[in-house]
């Protein structure tokens, strides 16, 4: 059952911006129907179960602070529709080694348009299937269930000037440093040609990472913040999306053979009329 409330939120919001894209676009006559074979621009927006957006090709919804996003949601980069041909695959040379995200969407889509007006909104629950395993292919990664990062590093000047920003003069005593993103740091000792930065953990003691959040944990020499990551999550690295399959005792795997996390999402499309839609480059959907 999907969210009642996210959903007609989103919803709302969709129909809302269809308006307004579709203002003076009109198609008329025996083109109306979309044919296997024809090329199409997808417009569409896809929530997961929960209701939270998974992913559009609206900017409006993405700028709309009342629609929750889900943990993978990336904005589309350009708010373009995505081009495909209608009954057709995306192609992709290398198909095992998986579509970004929102092509491994349209790809589905591009089968299901086929028969459907352009120009008028319809709707459609999406599937995947596995990503068959050819061989030679990786379609799991295992990461470390704990992280480590060190209480103290030292570089040369010439390597935290690259790192960091500098005076004229070069480091200072108390000159900020970010280890990461969210473990940073300041100088603490200068020497002739070294520079000593000691690393603090975030305030609160907790990192939240895209596998789950971790509690720092402080030893003599080094920080280590185990990951309370749960089976089944979804997690996003770069254009693909994941599921944590496997938790061990230092490791995790994520399973990126179901384009979707094996997660059924419902989406609302509008096709228009397109010109040639491209190929697919290497691990990616199309540009």
């Amino acid at each position: 059952m999907y969210g009642p409330g996210r959903n007609s939120l989103v919803r709302t919001a969709w129909l809302t911006a269809l308006a307004a894209g579709l203002a003076g676009c009109v198609t008329t006559g025996g083109d109306r129907i979309v044919k296997s074979g024809d090329p199409v621009n997808l417009r569409f927006t896809c929530r997961f179960p929960s209701g939270d957006l998974a992913a559009t090709t609206y900017p409006a919804l993405v700028e709309d602070a009342r629609i929750s996003k889900s943990a993978v949601f990336i904005p589309k980069k350009d708010g373009e529709p995505v081009p495909v041909t209608a009954g057709e695959r995306i192609g992709n040379p290398n198909r095992g080694q998986g579509l970004e995200f929102e092509y491994a969407i349209a790809d589905r889509l591009a089968d299901l348009s086929v028969g459907k007006p352009l120009g008028e909104a319809w709707s459609a629950a999406v599937t995947a299937e596995r990503t068959p395993v050819r061989d030679g292919e990786r379609q799991a990664l295992e990461l470390a269930l704990v992280r480590v990062r060190p209480k103290e590093v030292r570089l040369t000047r010439e390597e935290f000037c690259r790192q960091s920003e500098c005076s004229a003069d070069g480091p200072r005593l108390g000159d900020p440093f970010a280890y990461d993103p969210q473990f940073h740091g300041s100088v603490t000792g200068l020497k002739e040609d070294e520079v000593v930065v000691s690393i603090k953990p975030p305030p609160g003691g907790e990192i939240v990472t895209v596998f789950g959040t971790g509690k720092v944990r402080e030893l003599p020499d080094r920080y280590e913040i185990p990951l309370e990551g749960k089976i089944g999550r979804l997690v996003r690295m770069g254009g693909l999306v994941g599921v944590i399959s496997e938790i061990g005792d230092r490791t995790f795997t994520v399973d990126f053979s179901h384009p979707f996390g094996g997660e059924t999402l419902q989406c609302d499309v509008l096709a228009e009329k397109g010109g040639p839609a491209q190929t697919a480059s290497k691990g990616e959907g199309k540009k």
